[in-house]
């Protein structure tokens, strides 16, 4: 009786093999799921900070009467002061304010063909690396991710603002 009692007790290596198998197959799956999740949280944060400076940039486009010029606007603290956003307005989890950019020109209405005003707001991943602190979670994690938009709210997967890469209108 006592030999039955213990060859009966714990698990068997198939039981214990089948446990470590479905586990990994679980692991497989769920973990490119996981990567998709985190690369939409670091896209819709760059779309969300385009989108703050665009509305800024509407209401100081209508004070002037016209969109700024990029030299009025060509470093972070500029654009920062210029569109009235505090420093950390656009800091978020993967973005910094030093990673937006902006670019503008005033159309001319007289010209022929008439050309009107344009600018396109860049959000360029972080190239720093080796930061410590709050920001760790930044630096070579974006690095290499690009969103631009356009004066219409077009938003682009590039540098630029181009129609080769639209990706959301």
């Amino acid at each position: 009786m006592n030999k039955l009692r213990n060859s009966t007790a714990g698990f068997t290596l198939v039981e214990l093999l089948i446990v470590v198998i479905i586990v990994a197959v679980l692991a497989a799956v769920g973990i490119p799921l996981m990567r998709g999740n985190v690369e939409r949280a670091k896209l819709s944060e760059a779309d969300a900070g385009l989108g703050t400076i665009r509305g800024a940039l509407r209401v100081k486009t209508a004070e002037l009467g016209k969109v700024p010029l990029t030299a009025d606007m060509n470093t972070p603290d500029k654009m920062r002061a210029q569109l009235n956003l505090k420093l950390g307005d656009l800091t978020g989890r993967y973005f910094e304010d030093n990673d937006y950019t902006y670019t503008g020109t005033q159309g001319d209405p007289t010209a022929t063909p008439p050309t009107l005003d344009a600018y396109c707001i860049t959000v360029a991943g972080d190239t720093t690396v080796g930061e410590t602190g709050a920001s760790a979670i930044k630096g070579d994690q974006v690095n290499g991710l690009h969103h631009s938009m356009n004066q219409d709210g077009t938003i682009y997967d590039a540098t630029a603002c181009t129609d080769a890469t639209k990706i959301i209108n």
